[in-house]
């Protein structure tokens, strides 16, 4: 009985962390649309849309955790 607890204890801290990474990764992916539609607005071409994707990469590897995966 307590191996079949442990291992629904362990199965519901993993799907609670895909969650957590899911809604992480789409708020990172909000602020790289946010940046996205500066860059156009302010009509300032593809180095900033350019730092708006490295900023999405470097929130999903430091923030989510993409880099603690494999």
């Amino acid at each position: 009985m307590k191996v079949a607890t442990v291992i629904l204890l362990c199965l519901l801290l993993s799907s609670s962390n895909h969650i957590w990474a899911r809604e992480c990764i789409h708020q990172c992916y909000k602020r790289l649309a946010i940046c996205n539609q500066y860059c156009l607005d302010m009509n300032v071409g593809v180095t900033c849309q350019t730092k708006c994707v490295r900023g999405y990469e470097k929130c999903a590897a430091t923030r989510c955790g993409l880099n603690d995966k494999y």
